[in-house]
């Protein structure tokens, strides 16, 4: 099994890790803050006490250089617009992933949602979410192309929820319907958990959707073709915002494509889970922290998560054996739906049809891929096999 998989059997969950990172960021930001707003009020007290002019007052900032005070007061202002800004986000992320629903997802289930359109918008246009705040954990990470930028980054987590339900900004308009869901992939830089792609969309309309990744913020209008960005240093105010830098054609943007596999996944797990045949088991799990931070270990606590199961599992029956080219060899066939319709044509029920493997047992594979997808399915259910009898 992958690297992940074995830290998650022995308790090392990426949801631990991430949640123990941005507990100690809080902690760190909120320590930073509070030491810059000291030496700001003494720095005031010394102008005060100096009789000199805002332009007259020398003092010397944080690059060694020797500024007005006119101009430390516009840096400080700025600075400190930045870091409220970080240290709200930090609480707001510690919050709202702490009281998240715990989802664990396999390698082969999020290979047979990633790449696939979504058929419906009905289960997120009517919010019919099994949880209004869910973050999927991982099995093993899911490799992405990140858009702006010409690298590969590796997602382990992803959060996903009604902005009603955790943003205390969002106020619920015909408008902001149209951003109504927020979306956060998490990964690792360098042994540090980082949040490469932030998404504020509706999945069902995707005509504009806007967000950050690592330092752009950006908005795109697909009915336009067009994306409108700026980079982090030069503007303070996060996603949402209306004031963009650049504007170039979607088409020229490096990676575009992932923006829409991430929002067509969120919507496909959410189509998932709402299918017929699929259910929850609530499991309980010893949390073992990496800590960072502080020399005292922390006792093992009890946190519950939850598997998706398929009841009453279907496998696709086996096409004529007296066709040749069926015994020659086995390919992999991808998780997908099933529709029944009624004789009007309307749909009346949706099943799961799980990943499966199609073709004699001894026979070599059509493809190299196949194989790869195979072994990703028999990690995936020897997992879920380990936690649905412990």
């Amino acid at each position: 099994m992958k690297d992940l998989s074995q830290n998650i059997l022995k308790g090392l969950w990426f949801y631990d890790t991430l949640l123990e990172d941005i507990t100690n960021e809080m902690y760190l930001s909120e320590e930073a803050f509070s030491k810059a707003k000291k030496a700001y009020k003494e720095c005031v007290s010394k102008f005060r006490l100096s009789n000199k002019s805002l332009d007259d007052f020398l003092i010397q900032d944080l690059s060694l250089e020797r500024i007005t005070f006119r101009d430390f007061i516009k840096l400080f202002e700025d600075q400190k617009a930045t870091s409220e800004y970080h240290l709200l986000k930090r609480r707001s992320w510690v919050s709202g992933i702490r009281n998240a629903t715990t989802i664990l997802m396999g390698p082969a289930t999020i290979d047979s949602l990633i790449d696939e359109s979504p058929r419906t918008y009905e289960y997120i246009k009517e919010g019919r979410l099994p949880f209004n705040n869910l973050f999927f954990n991982l099995l093993e990470p899911y490799k992405i192309k990140v858009p702006f930028e010409n690298k590969e980054s590796e997602i382990f987590g992803i959060w996903f929820y009604r902005r009603g339900e955790i943003d205390e900004s969002y106020v619920k308009t015909e408008e902001s319907k149209e951003y109504g869901y927020r979306l956060i992939a998490f990964s690792k830089e360098y042994e540090q958990v980082s949040s490469p792609l932030e998404l504020i969309l509706n999945p069902e309309s995707m005509g504009k959707f806007f967000g950050q990744i690592n330092d752009y913020s950006f908005l795109i209008d697909t009915n336009q073709g067009t994306v409108d960005f700026t980079k982090w240093s030069n503007n303070w105010k996060g996603i949402e915002t209306n004031e963009y830098e650049r504007r170039i054609k979607l088409t020229n943007m490096l990676n575009s494509q992932e923006f829409f596999n991430i929002a067509n996944l969120s919507t496909n797990i959410i189509n998932y889970i709402n299918a017929h045949n699929v259910t929850f088991i609530k499991k309980e799990r010893k949390v073992k922290v990496p800590t960072k931070f502080q020399t005292v270990k922390k006792k093992a606590s009890s946190k519950p998560f939850y598997l998706v199961t398929v009841k009453d599992e279907i496998v696709e029956t086996e096409p004529d054996p007296t066709k040749s080219w069926e015994l020659q060899w086995k390919v992999y066939v991808r998780g997908h739906d099933r529709r029944y319709r009624d004789e009007q044509g309307e749909i009346t029920k949706i099943i799961w049809i799980a990943p499966y493997v199609k073709g004699p047992p001894e026979a070599p594979w059509k493809e190299n891929r196949y194989a790869v997808s195979a072994e990703k399915l028999l990690r995936e259910r020897e997992l879920n096999k380990h936690f649905e009898i412990n």
